[in-house]
């Protein structure tokens, strides 16, 4: 089975030589390299598959993986460490490949969902690759490595670079499933930008934790509640006999792969006047990382998955919109995770929009920031303004009292977990859970 990296550059692609051929030429057997590749092995979830046996895939691999010995469907029939087309045995050999008796659990997905012969990926400094998880594409291009899991796209591939951007956008959060190692020194952006929500996110009043409607009277209205993730959303402030939306409760405590929820629309909003303002800020992206070797960040790498800023209200006094919550990262490793202090992590949530004046709209809030002490502010207006964003020992606020200002969007949750050490000096803005298996 030849394996084929996806190098971005330009766009290019290139096709790298096979296993079999690589360890010829370093004159290491394959099976040590296989298991060279799985680092320390894997402490799993579960020790043993549904067949009973030390595969914990089963005989036949899954739906997305190679039975024992044999080769996935998209593969060219040269077989690693073996001779081209007479099906000599190479490194997927029953005993030598790489998951032979390693089970290999990620969070959030399905056994059958993800594969271990995936491509190669490399993203070039600056370049960039952009993945739509809705359409299931790489760049506009089908990929069958690239599959649904419910509400989570799974990419499996086998090492991971990037040191350019890559961009994800769609309804369903990306799972990444690396055979082996992981390094960063570029970005992902999976953030929600004002009404649009980032991977897996919700849009605006949408969501578990969605931040409640502000109210309307006669011609006024009161400010949309922010969502609520790893906290509370804050609440709408008030305009005349209108209450503020509540902000929405914190959601998500088992650290599940979901993106931010939406915040509460300003009391009078109307989609189809003032061209939409008023609007809640939609919810943050959710991204995973699960690698059987380690998570290496260096030098400015960053993962973005901040809440989207609410619109400011439509003119004649409407309300502002809520604040959208931090979305969820997850970074998981059978090796080590390592972040210095040059890295960056962000789930912080949107700024609520300003309520609307007598003659002219609310200001909007800001989108979510990256940086632990980054606050996204809330729409500026007289007497109207909108509430800040929450971000790490600083919560979300409400609008300005009176004004119908949107309230600030919750920060959401972050996950390092790692067989072997964690090693967290980075950036981090949202909620952090860490832990060692």
């Amino acid at each position: 089975m030849r394996r084929t990296s996806v190098v971005a550059n330009g766009g290019a692609r290139v096709r790298s030589s096979s296993w079999g051929r690589l360890l010829a030429a370093l004159a290491v057997p394959a099976v040590s390299v296989g298991a060279l590749a799985l680092g320390c092995g894997l402490d799993a979830v579960g020790e043993r598959g549904a067949h009973g046996d030390s595969d914990p895939f089963g005989e036949d691999g899954g739906a997305n993986l190679p039975g024992k010995g044999g080769s996935h469907v998209d593969a060219p029939s040269t077989d690693d460490g073996g001779n081209p087309g007479d099906g000599s045995p190479g490194v997927d050999a029953e005993g030598q490949r790489p998951d032979a008796g390693v089970p290999f659990s990620p969070s959030n997905i399905g056994p059958t969902s993800y594969r271990l012969d995936g491509p190669d990926l490399s993203v070039a400094f600056v370049a960039k690759v952009v993945v739509d998880t809705t359409n299931l594409t790489v760049d506009g291009v089908t990929s069958p490595n690239l599959v649904a899991d419910g509400d989570i796209a799974v990419w499996s591939l086998h090492t991971v670079d990037i040191s350019g951007t890559l961009q994800v956008k769609g309804k369903r959060a990306l799972a990444i499933v690396a055979s082996n190692a992981v390094t960063m020194s570029g970005s992902i952006a999976a953030y929600a930008e004002g009404a649009t929500p980032g991977p897996g996110g919700a849009v605006p009043s949408s969501g578990t934790g969605k931040g409640a409607d502000g109210l309307a009277s006669g011609d006024s209205g009161s400010g949309g509640g922010g969502a609520g993730h790893a906290t509370t959303g804050a609440a709408g402030s008030t305009r005349l006999m209108s209450a503020g939306g509540t902000g929405g409760a914190s959601a998500n405590a088992a650290n599940a792969l979901v993106g931010g929820a939406g915040g509460g629309n300003g009391g009078g909003f109307d989609k189809n006047q003032c061209k939409g303002q008023g609007s809640g800020g939609a919810g943050g992206g959710a991204i995973q990382i699960s690698a059987m070797g380690a998570i290496t960040f260096g030098f400015p790498a960053s993962i973005d998955v901040h809440g989207g800023g609410a619109l400011g209200g439509c003119s004649k006094s409407k309300g502002g919109g809520g604040g959208g919550a931090g979305g969820t990262i997850v970074l998981e490793s059978v090796g080590s995770i390592t972040l210095p202090s040059s890295t960056s992590l962000g789930a912080t949530g949107g700024g609520g929009g300003a309520g609307g004046g007598d003659l002219l709209d609310g200001y909007d809030g800001d989108d979510g920031k990256l940086g632990p002490s980054a606050v996204a502010f809330g729409g500026l207006g007289s007497q109207t303004g909108g509430g800040n964003g929450g971000n790490v020992g600083n919560p979300p606020t409400i609008g300005v009292s009176g004004g119908g200002g949107g309230g600030g969007g919750a920060m959401g949750r972050i996950v390092l977990r790692a067989r072997g050490n964690v090693s967290n000096a980075g950036n981090i803005a949202g909620e952090l859970t860490t832990s060692t298996f």
